[in-house]
């Protein structure tokens, strides 16, 4: 049973985290993304914080994220209004 509220599209795109306190983002790659969040994948997600900015590769935007749920390598997040 699907619990998301939008549709999610498939992305396969670079991205930067940036972590508040620091001058360098981290690299990851947005495997999907919704109007109201995305899947993205890191080294270890066990380093990264609970919120932080996100930047993608060919998107202009720079979006809020709040991390709802972490694996060995993923964090699916959610997008801050």
């Amino acid at each position: 049973m699907e619990r998301r509220k939008s549709a999610r599209w498939e992305l396969q795109r670079i991205g930067k985290l940036h972590l508040d306190g620091t001058s360098y983002p981290i690299g990851c790659l947005v495997l999907n993304v919704s109007e109201a969040g995305a899947l993205i994948e890191v080294g270890f997600s066990e380093v990264i914080p609970d919120g932080f900015r996100l930047t993608v590769e060919g998107d202009v935007r720079d979006r809020r994220c709040k991390v709802t749920r972490r694996k060995q390598r993923t964090l699916a997040v959610a997008f801050a209004a």
